[in-house]
């Protein structure tokens, strides 16, 4: 069977519309009875714009003033926190399985929690953007940070209130995408839920341009045409495979896999333009991509494909 150990959750909210959103996801996408969510914010005493000048001089007695800010800070977040408490308990948590941690500023809000996600957490979960009022940008500062630099756990960015019941796994044959596969099927356990698998073959580039003189005869066309069906078919067999040899192994399991489906599509374009679009046609709320896919250049943070869905994924939660 299954692992049933209760796995820990880091959800860093900051008392915004948005960070509710992200604690109302995960009591609907995981197991309330196995699952421990730890609330967690980074307590700003003083506005932000204040830590560059606060040790300028004539500055620090007028902190005084803001007093009034603070106690309004620490009743925000103590109201916040009481009804994400509520929600998570008529969502089936338990009380024991739902911890509050909230902590002073010390190194700066994204370091803090990324320190704090460091302490065996099975995921980091949180919205797109915070209290900022900035909605131009692809990601708020805070989650762009955590979601370069926390690498060692999977990273949830919630937007909205996507669907928790309908989830894509966007696969290759990368060890990172079956990692991923293994991490959402059983580490957390998800029960409830219908999975997607999804694999997208690139569309083959075409012989590259040659002098105005060259004109490739009919025997090379035929060749090449027949290379990339064959290339093609080959990838979307082996693919299917994998898809059939990791739905078995969770059959065996004990898994009603009548809820996983698979598919793969060819000739796209964009792998990203292809999972977003998977995800729209499916109704999926939730986008799952390993770090990084086939390629080992090592230069990136996260792979184009993962990149480009978060960027334009703004109404779902895209784990990565």
């Amino acid at each position: 069977m299954m692992r049933r150990s209760v796995k820990r959750v880091l959800v860093a909210v900051d008392g915004s519309d948005s960070s509710f959103n992200v604690v109302r996801y995960v009591g609907k996408v995981l197991p309330g009875d196995r699952t421990q969510v730890v609330l967690f914010h980074v307590l700003n005493r003083l506005p932000e714009s204040f830590w560059d000048v606060h040790a300028e001089r004539g500055v620090r007695h007028r902190l005084l003033a803001f007093s009034t800010y603070r106690s309004h800070q620490d009743e925000v977040i103590e109201e916040f926190m009481e009804r994400a408490e509520t929600l998570l308990y008529e969502s089936g948590y338990p009380p024991k399985h739902v911890r509050v941690r909230v902590k002073e500023r010390h190194a700066g809000v994204a370091r803090d929690i990324i320190r704090e996600a460091g302490k065996g957490y099975a995921a980091l979960a949180l919205g797109r953007r915070g209290m900022s009022p900035l909605k131009d940008l692809v990601l708020g500062s805070t989650a762009g940070k955590l979601v370069h630099h926390v690498s060692r756990i999977p990273v949830w960015v919630v937007g909205e209130c996507p669907d928790a019941g309908r989830i894509l796994i966007a696969m290759d044959r990368s060890d990172c995408a079956l990692r991923t596969f293994d991490y959402v099927t059983s580490y957390l356990g998800l029960v409830h839920k219908e999975l997607f698998l999804f694999h997208a073959v690139r569309q083959m580039e075409g012989p590259r341009p040659r002098p105005r003189w060259f004109v490739p005869s009919v025997r090379l066309m035929t060749w090449l045409e027949r290379v990339r069906t064959e290339t093609v078919s080959c990838e979307k067999e082996i693919m299917q495979a994998l898809f059939d040899r990791r739905i078995r192994s969770l059959e065996k399991l004990g898994v009603d896999v009548s809820r996983i489906r698979t598919r793969i599509v060819t000739g796209v374009v964009s792998r990203a333009g292809a999972v977003l679009a998977e995800a729209e046609k499916e109704d999926c709320g939730t986008i799952v991509l390993g770090r990084k896919g086939l390629s080992r250049v090592q230069e990136f943070l996260l792979g184009r494909v993962c990149s480009k869905v978060l960027e334009k994924a703004r109404t779902r939660a895209v784990w990565v």
